[in-house]
């Protein structure tokens, strides 16, 4: 599953980078994000510690930005944006969400909740990460933040992920996000089809692999740059 997401990924780059005009490689390039999305629920629902978890995300955030900064750069012209962040910091604050919702007791959880106002606070929090997504620029926005939170609350309320549910709330997401641009919207509802990929290969195991996902995606856009340049 995560390999496919990561040949999407590797395609739309290669696209975004290269060939900017062929629409084709950004729709198989929509397909990634879902996939990740998916897999960053389910390692917080069966890892054996979230906070555990949340170090290593926010460790591949920070030695992934040089590599994000340099294709942005290459995306753009040339041209250096340094107020934007990978989605590896977009999952982070995912994961942070999840962390204080079940924190509070809004999702369900062992551990001890808290009550009273400070449930309530911590409610408040996690919607204001949300916005700390936009503020930061991070790939994705509050919109790939959402994407893992709803993935999240479906596997963990649901014994069989339901995901016809999971597609339907994706496409009702993506619209809620993008109907002013009909196009964008169009494009990005593409990734839908990322839950078929999800439902014929979840059965396989990828633990092994795990390492590799963390490796590769700085590295394939340390590549793409050196390619570029290589070729002016």
């Amino acid at each position: 599953m995560k390999i496919i997401a990561a040949l999407c990924m590797l395609i739309d780059h290669i696209g975004l980078v290269f060939f900017p005009w062929e629409i084709r490689l950004r729709l198989i390039g929509r397909l990634a994000m879902p996939i990740f999305a998916y897999g960053v629920a389910r390692g917080a629902i069966y890892t054996s510690s979230l906070k555990r978890y949340m170090k290593k995300m926010l460790l591949f955030s920070f030695m992934s930005e040089v590599p994000f900064w340099l294709m942005i750069y290459e995306e753009n012209g040339k041209v250096f944006d340094l107020l934007r962040l990978n989605v590896g910091f977009t999952f982070y604050l995912a994961l942070s969400v999840i962390c204080l919702l079940k924190r509070s007791g809004f999702v369900e959880t062992s551990e001890r909740q808290i009550e009273g106002y400070k449930r309530y606070m911590l409610l408040g929090a996690s919607l204001g990460l949300m916005v700390v997504a936009e503020l930061l620029r991070s790939d994705y926005g509050s919109y790939g933040v959402l994407m893992v939170l709803m993935n999240y609350l479906f596997l963990s309320r649901i014994q069989k992920a339901q995901l016809a549910e999971m597609a339907i709330g994706y496409c009702c997401l993506t619209f809620l996000f993008y109907y002013q641009n009909m196009a964008l919207c169009l494009l990005q509802m593409a990734g839908v089809l990322a839950y078929g990929i999800i439902y014929a290969t979840q059965r396989y195991s990828e633990k092994k692999l795990s390492r590799f996902f963390y490796w590769f995606y700085p590295v394939h856009m340390i590549v793409i740059v050196i390619i570029k340049e290589w070729i002016g």
